[in-house]
């Protein structure tokens, strides 16, 4: 009785998600006709893939992933070769990537609507030619255009699929592609640098995209051991912030930051962030100065704006044509957009413009390359960006965004977005589909950057593959629909055992709606009430159906038996922790040596070191448990 109403409660959750559900786009509903030329034909080519020397290292992996995935389709490999100053002709059998001299000599030119990551990938004639500013966007092309022709689709770092094709067209590329967001990242501990760019996530080239990044004013510029004995002025009470009024500070932490450039010569993020508490500089100056600007948040960009000024002025000189974006917090204290408000009826409220926008309290006079950090860390990330449903974040974000965009800074805005629970690393976070509106939220209020925290300090069992695939795809293109995203990432990754792998996934999603699980990263889900016994018993029997699913691989395919056999117990350590935390006096003997054997062999495997943020506990839980087991 219990299983069918498990799967009842199943088969009602996916019922409702099917209503308007739709598909990805096909390469054919693009419009991209075929030029009549061909890449590869009569198993040879005429073709050469050519990168520019001396490039960004992703130029140059484009080149290789380009060669090995045609070679893979087609069984026939494009040469690849180095720029030598080569000048376009329209009847070179060529493929250009990056800023190449066949680049510079077509008549293309980077606009700056193409941001870092918008490309070219056009076909001149014979030629094709695929560069962006950044190597980042022609790594993107290259998977977009291998996409177009051979329809690759990259759903993990080692799961991917494609056409087996004798004839590879040279599709009538004519792309000038926008991203939706320029620079995306997703922090999770499994993404190795090619995982990253094959998910057409960001990579920084040499030390970085970087300067600095998150916590610094006191961490990296001016720590409390060197400079508090004869600066104790330059510090809150507690020397624990700065104190953002303080001339004399801001001018050395200029020229901390100046050093630090120098430094890191391919940085191009500057990070002046507040340290991470509740703290601030109570001081007269301090207490005036966020009086004027409107809070902590408009002093930070009144103070943000000090320090690119004065920085710029010495990179004139230092290092003429240095591209440096400086960036502030809008997170916790800081959080609060500086706006005009009045008082209605004894409430307090923002005064909007004949467009509807917030008005900024003073004149910030943002200048071009300062931007703001925005975390909205106190977010339900079950529930989607609305004035109804995480009201206090949507008006924060707004508000941060119409200030920019009057100083025509729209994409100015960077968001540190989370999707992980940080007490329950073993548990799936509540963000399922909702997702999807997170990020278009961000990529509608202008957001350049998106930055999703999930779990980049330890390995973790619980969908983590399937994750990472949905959330690039989705930073990428956000109007993509997630279910389909699911769907076809679960077909693949778990072949023959994709029916029992989405059992389980669209069981937890009907479960956490059942008991309306919260979607904050402070939520303790670690509980019977949400997870009793007979619910891990039947999420077991779905996992035993799944090996018996793969078993007849074992013989036939035991290379792909291995590997679904692994993902699949990854998959299971979840409901074994869970059985281990809340009823290992419920299970027999036979059990407990079978599950803790299981679940040893793959947190070693996975590297799946921590049960929570800041937890490195899970090799000795393990050892608690096996001296409990064992004796």
């Amino acid at each position: 009785m219990k299983t069918k109403f498990f799967k009842s409660l199943v088969l009602c959750f996916v019922g409702l998600l099917a209503v308007g559900c739709r598909g990805t786009e096909t390469p054919a509903e693009t419009g991209i006709k075929e030029s009549g030329i061909n890449l590869v034909e009569n198993n040879s080519t005429e073709y050469r893939i050519l990168y520019e020397m001396n490039g960004p290292s992703c130029v140059m992996f484009a080149a290789n992933e380009l060669q090995n995935f045609i070679s893979l389709s087609s069984g026939v490999t494009i040469p690849v070769t180095q720029d030598t100053g080569e000048e376009f002709n329209s009847h070179s059998k060529v493929i250009s990537l990056g800023n190449t001299n066949i680049f510079k000599t077509s008549g293309l030119e980077i606009t700056d609507d193409m941001q870092n990551t918008g490309y070219y990938l056009k076909r001149m004639d014979n030629t094709l030619i695929i560069n962006a500013k950044d190597g980042n966007g022609v790594a993107n092309a290259v998977y977009d255009m291998l996409n177009y022709t051979i329809d690759l689709e990259i759903y993990a770092d080692d799961e991917y699929d494609y056409k087996e094709m004798n004839v590879v067209p040279l599709l009538d590329f004519d792309i000038k592609h926008v991203p939706y967001i320029d620079i995306r990242d997703v922090l999770m501990k499994a993404l190795s640098t090619q995982y990253r760019r094959r998910m057409k996530l960001f990579t920084g080239e040499g030390t970085g995209q970087w300067v600095s990044f998150a916590h610094t004013v006191i961490t990296r510029y001016l720590p409390v051991s060197k400079y508090s004995d004869t600066h104790p002025d330059w510090y809150n009470a507690k020397k624990t912030q700065v104190c953002y009024s303080n001339e004399e500070m801001r001018h050395e932490m200029a020229r901390r930051i100046e050093e630090d450039i120098m430094a890191f010569p391919s940085g191009k993020f500057v990070m002046i962030g507040h340290e991470d508490n509740f703290d601030m500089c109570e001081c007269e100056h301090c207490a005036t100065e966020r009086a004027m600007y409107g809070g902590y948040g408009g002093q930070e960009l009144h103070f943000t704006n000090l320090i690119a000024e004065e920085v710029d002025t010495w990179l004139k000189d230092k290092a003429p044509g240095r591209e440096v974006v400086y960036v502030f917090f809008a997170y916790q204290t800081s959080a609060l957009p500086p706006v005009l408000t009045e008082v209605v009826d004894g409430v307090e409220r923002p005064v909007l413009d004949s467009n509807g926008c917030y008005q900024p309290i003073v004149d910030f006079d943002i200048r071009k390359n300062v931007a703001v950090f925005y975390c909205p860390i106190e977010a339900d990330y079950s529930k989607p960006f609305s004035k109804t449903s995480n009201g206090t974040q949507y008006d924060q974000l707004k508000g941060w965004g119409d200030i920019f965009r009057k100083y025509d800074c729209y994409s100015n805005i960077l968001i540190w977005s989370y999707s992980l629970s940080v007490r329950n690393y073993m548990i799936p976070f509540n963000n399922f589909g909702v997702v999807q509106n997170a990020y278009e939220f961000y990529q509608k209020l202008g957001a350049c950057y998106v930055m999703d925290q999930c779990n980049h300090d330890s390995g973790i069992p619980c969908f983590s593959s399937l994750r990472i695939y949905t959330y690039s795809k989705l930073l990428y293109e956000p109007n993509l629909d997630y279910n389909h995203l699911v769907d076809d990432f679960s077909r693949h990754y778990y072949g023959e055992a994709a029916d029992e792998f989405l059992e389980y996934f669209y069981f937890i999603r009907a479960l956490y709606n059942e008991k309306n699980v919260s979607g904050s990263i402070w939520a303790s889900i670690e509980t019977k009430e949400l997870w009793s016994l007979p619910t891990l018993e039947y999420i077991m029997s779905i996992f035993d159906r799944a090996f018996e699913a793969i078993e007849p691989l074992k013989e036939s395919n035991p290379q792909r038996f291995s590997l679904l056999n692994d993902r699949l117990r990854r998959e299971r350590m979840t409901p074994i922790f869970l059985l281990f935390r809340l009823y290992m006096s419920f299970l027999t003997q036979e059990q407990k040596e079978e599950y803790i054997d299981d679940f040893a062999f793959y947190a070693n495997k996975y590297e799946i070191v921590q049960t929570g943020e800041a937890e490195n506990n899970l090799d000795g839980i393990i050892q608690e448990w096996k001296s409990v087991i064992y004796g």
